[in-house]
Formats: C-alpha cells, sequence, structure tokens
C-alpha cells in the first residue's frame, strides 16, 4: 500500500482520485482535423513542369523559326530585282550593254568606208635603174580612174629632165597593200590581152616614164610633151609571146590610149583600124603604129634579153635599151631609197 500511496502522491492522473474513489469519467477529446496530403498536388506539379518545359522549348523554336524567317527575308530583299541596290546593277547592266551596241555599230560603219591604207612595199623590183618611184593605189578604182591617176602622173609629176620614173601600182586586200603582178594589172584596166600571151609573161612588168628633154637646156614645166610611157614585159616563153602579142596588135591602143594620153578623137579615131608595120627601130625589129602624119603612136619590140618593150617614142626605147644592157637586166634591181 505504501508503494500505492506513494504512487498516487507522485503522480495526479485525471479520472483517478486520491483514496480509491472512482475515476471520473474523463471528457471527451475532440479530435484535431489534420489536412491530408493526397498525391494529386505531386502529379500535378509534375505536370506543370512539364508543361513549363515543354513550353519553353516551343518558345524557343518558335523564336528560331521567326530568327530564319526574318534571315530568308532578308536574303530575298538582297537577291530581289526590286532592291534599290540590284535596280543600280541593273542600270548599269543595261548602260553598258547599250554603250557596247553603239561601239560595234560605229565600228561596222567606219570599217565600211574605203580607207588608204599606207605601204612600203618591199618585194617591188624594178625591171631597170630608176630615179624615182611611184605608187598608185589603185583599190576600187575603174579602169578610168585608173587610166585618169597614171596620165595625171605623167603630166604633172617634177620629173627632172634625162631621168626615169617607175611607176607600180597596189591594191588594199584586209590591212595591207600588196604590188600588183603583170595579170593582176591587166586585168585591173580591162586589157583585152589574152590569157595565153599572159601565161608567156613575168609576174615582175614595170611601166614608167622617161623624160627625154635634154638637161642643159631645159625649161622645167610641170606639163611637158617631151615625157613618155614605156612598158617592160618579161617573157618566159618567146614564141608564145610572139604570137600572143601579135594576136593583140588589134586591140593593143583600145587597152592603151586612155593610160597613155593618145589623141583618137576626130580624124584620129582611123588610128583603131590602121595597120601595124615592121621597122627596124634603134636597131631592132619592131612593129610600129603610125598616124597619118608618120609621127609613132605606139612600137614594141623583142629585146635580146627576152623582153618586151612598148612605148610611143623611138628616143625613148633607146633609152630603155641602154638602160638594160648598162645593168644587164636579171630583174632583180630593188628600188632606191
Amino acid at each position: 500500500m505504501g508503494i500505492e500511496q506513494q504512487h498516487n502522491t507522485d503522480y495526479n492522473i485525471p479520472g483517478i482520485t486520491k483514496g480509491g474513489a472512482e475515476p471520473k469519467p474523463m471528457p471527451p477529446v475532440e479530435p484535431t482535423e489534420q489536412p491530408i496530403k493526397k498525391a494529386v498536388p505531386i502529379i500535378e506539379t509534375y505536370a506543370g513542369d512539364m508543361a513549363q518545359a515543354i513550353g519553353a522549348d516551343e518558345g524557343a523554336a518558335i523564336k528560331q523559326v521567326l530568327a530564319e524567317e526574318k534571315k530568308r527575308e532578308i536574303e530575298e530583299a538582297a537577291t530581289s530585282p526590286r532592291s534599290p541596290q540590284n535596280k543600280l546593277y541593273i542600270m548599269v547592266g543595261i548602260g553598258l550593254v547599250i554603250a557596247a551596241l553603239i561601239f560595234i555599230i560605229i565600228s561596222v560603219v567606219h570599217s565600211s568606208k574605203p580607207q588608204t591604207v599606207p605601204v612600203t612595199p618591199t618585194q617591188t623590183h624594178a625591171v631597170i635603174y630608176t630615179e624615182t618611184n611611184k605608187e598608185i593605189n589603185i583599190t576600187n578604182l575603174s579602169k578610168e580612174k585608173i587610166a585618169a591617176a597614171i596620165l595625171k602622173e605623167k603630166t604633172t609629176a617634177a620629173i627632172a629632165p634625162e631621168t626615169v620614173e617607175n611607176i607600180f601600182f597596189t591594191k588594199t586586200i584586209g590591212e595591207s597593200a600588196q604590188v600588183l603582178s603583170t595579170a593582176k594589172f591587166f586585168e585591173s584596166i580591162e586589157s583585152t590581152i589574152s590569157p595565153a600571151l599572159l601565161r608567156s609573161l613575168g609576174s615582175n612588168f614595170m611601166l614608167g616614164v622617161y623624160n627625154l628633154e635634154d638637161a642643159r637646156n631645159s625649161v622645167k614645166t610641170t606639163q611637158n610633151p617631151d615625157k613618155h610611157f614605156f612598158i617592160i614585159l618579161p617573157v618566159t616563153s618567146r614564141d608564145s609571146a610572139v604570137y600572143g602579142i601579135g594576136t593583140w596588135e588589134t586591140t593593143m591602143l583600145d587597152d592603151l590610149f586612155l593610160l597613155w594620153g593618145i589623141d583618137v578623137s576626130g580624124t584620129h579615131a582611123a588610128l583603131f583600124h590602121t595597120e601595124w608595120k615592121d621597122e627596124i627601130v634603134k636597131n631592132l625589129n619592131a612593129r610600129t603604129l603610125r598616124d597619118t602624119d608618120g609621127s609613132i603612136i605606139l612600137l614594141y619590140t623583142f629585146t635580146n634579153d627576152g623582153s618586151v618593150i612598148i612605148t610611143d617614142n623611138a628616143d625613148t626605147l633607146e633609152e630603155i635599151l641602154n638602160r638594160l644592157r648598162a645593168q644587164k637586166v636579171d630583174s632583180s634591181t630593188p628600188l632606191p631609197n
């Protein structure tokens, strides 16, 4: 008992009275409501986090798409012909094309105009020694204009007394001028000379003017009646040349009267029907065509070296023969500078 009393004394427990009395009923204790934590909020938080993450990714993707779209728009604007920069390039390009077309048109028109091309012949050789040389370019000239140019040179050129001038002919081909051969020259003046005769002649012919005026008693004038034409034709086949030139006699005057200024008007027209005659001129057999007064109109002869000389004066023939003998004609005498 002592122990219980001591126990009861030490502990005052509600509902239990001292001395063993019945305990009083304890007042009911009302339970305190505690919020119950459910799993739903945990699920909702996870879903929200996912939504936030997805939303963040979609935002980044949208931003990337917008950035790429803006970049594409910038590139399209840069390549568009409507952009100010490209409009400038297009206008400059069109201007250059127009300028090129204008240049081409001007070049074509300019090149279509006849041009005189200066030429310094390096392959031209006079058949005999000459004191002077004259080039006549006959590009696009008719036979009448060629004849006029030749006759003008004879009548106006300042050829010193007792000297010879060599006249050579060129034709512009492309950008250079070429010296005419025998065949090309007669073709240019529309000569009636036969192809057979041309084949018997060499290519290096010579047309010249001799002023036989005596230098000691000369009266220098531009139109000197003592100036005379001559032609030297190198022969490659004498027999063919003899026959060919005999055939050419009947029309030789037709080919040369314009070139040499032979008067065929009025009563002189009968010269076209006058017969050629055999004569000895300067100790050579020659064929001559004379006027009614006996003056020589044309003559030709074969030289011992195998050339044909055609001229209108016996003294001119003698001078050409002397020059041929002096240098032993080899058709390679260069033009003097």
